[in-house]
């Protein structure tokens, strides 16, 4: 029969070989079945939830900072130039936020005059979502560059857009 020897810097040190006769892990002290899970890899559905999860508060977030950074920045811009500085406003927080996250527009529509929806692709490492977002602006007068102010902005995520 073959023995190892345990070296160890310090011989003064006396390891606790205890747990090497135990058969089952779990009898070891000290350590329970959750502590063995938080190592475990999450199950395809489990992924998609937490990632739901996160960019829903994260968009929940953006919602105020978007606000206040358009309405600081570029209050009473003409509303035909509006849509495209928001969009890039909206790309531009979204990585200083949670430099992970990674934002791709892919189109923009607009209503009646002060109504813009914008649809953007996203993805973290694991997974792919999009993000619809919906702004509402205040126009002063009838011409292309009218003076506009950002009213209402809702980012918002289905839970159904969440591929792996």
């Amino acid at each position: 029969m073959a023995y190892s020897v345990l070296r160890l810097p310090f011989p003064c040190v006396k390891p606790n070989l205890q747990f090497l006769y135990n058969e089952d892990p779990r009898e070891i002290e000290g350590i329970e079945e959750n502590a063995r899970s938080m190592t475990d890899m999450l199950k395809g559905s489990q992924v998609l939830q937490k990632t739901y999860t996160y960019i829903e508060n994260v968009t929940k977030e953006s919602r105020k900072a978007l606000m206040e950074d358009f309405s600081q920045k570029h209050k009473g811009i003409g509303i035909n130039l509006a849509p495209d500085i928001l969009r890039q406003t909206v790309l531009d927080w979204f990585p200083r936020r949670d430099p992970m996250l990674k934002l791709i527009h892919e189109k923009t529509s607009q209503g009646k005059p002060g109504d813009v929806r914008m649809d953007f692709r996203g993805e973290t490492k694991a997974v792919r979502f999009k993000v619809h977002l919906h702004a509402v602006f205040a126009v002063n007068g009838q011409s292309p560059d009218s003076p506009s102010f950002l009213k209402e902005v809702n980012l918002s995520v289905d839970p159904r857009e969440f591929s792996m």
